[in-house]
C-alpha cells in the first residue's frame, strides 16, 4: 500500500496538462502526456488504472474493456458523448 501511496504522491507533482484525459483524436505527444515508455513501466508495474484517465480515450476504454472495468468503461463514454 506505501508503493501505491508514493506514486500518488509523485503523480501530484506533475504538471497536470500530462494527467488529463486527451480528447478524441487527440494524439499523445511529449507535451500532453508521460510518454509510452512511462504508460508501458506503470502498467507492468500494476497500476493500470492510473492510466484509465491520462491516455486518450480510445486507449482508456480499450484498457476498461480488457480489464472489465464497466464502472470507468461507462464513465469514459459519459465524457465522450459530452464532447
Amino acid at each position: 500500500m506505501i508503493a501505491h501511496e508514493a506514486l500518488h504522491n509523485v503523480l501530484g507533482l506533475v504538471d497536470p496538462a500530462y494527467l488529463r484525459l486527451k480528447n478524441q483524436g487527440e494524439a499523445l505527444t511529449t507535451s500532453n502526456s508521460l510518454g509510452m515508455d512511462n504508460f508501458r513501466l506503470m502498467f507492468a508495474l500494476g497500476y493500470w488504472k492510473k492510466l484509465v484517465y491520462t491516455m486518450s480515450v480510445p486507449e482508456s476504454l480499450l484498457l476498461c474493456y480488457k480489464f472489465n472495468d464497466v464502472s470507468n468503461y461507462e464513465v469514459l463514454m459519459e465524457k465522450t458523448t459530452e464532447s
